[in-house]
């Protein structure tokens, strides 16, 4: 035994016990430090499928939104379309009444509501 010092058993014990918490330390910082690279890739790759869900749901929006404007687009164009012959029939039912029966209430009822209806018509166009 050498009192008051160490002997080469407990240096020994003392530097594998150091060595053993390094290493312990330096594991401990690896994993750390892969298990943040984990999470930023993890993130990153939630990231990327959130971004392309968003991008699929834009298309199928947009998508969706130009078939509604076709299809108001095509509604508008028949109503249009029906509007002008409707007006176009009365006018001339109107014109053959108006010779026969030029007082009649029913005709002056309908021109009144027609004109209320589409002031700019008024005149006949």
């Amino acid at each position: 035994m050498n009192e008051g010092g160490v002997s080469p058993g407990e240096a020994g014990g003392l530097f594998a016990g150091i060595l053993a918490t390094a290493t312990l330390v330096g594991a401990g910082i690896k994993w750390l430090w892969g298990e943040g690279k984990a999470t930023a890739l993890t993130r990153r790759q939630k990231l990327d499928t959130w971004h392309a869900e968003l991008k699929e749901r834009e298309a199928k929006i947009e998508a969706d939104e130009a078939a509604f404007h076709a299809r108001i687009e095509q509604r508008l164009n028949v109503l249009e379309r029906e509007s002008r012959v409707l007006g176009r029939a009365f006018e001339l039912v109107a014109a053959a009444l108006r010779v026969k029966d030029p007082k009649n209430q029913a005709l002056a009822e309908a021109e009144r509501l027609l004109i209320e209806a589409f002031p700019d018509r008024a005149g006949g166009g």
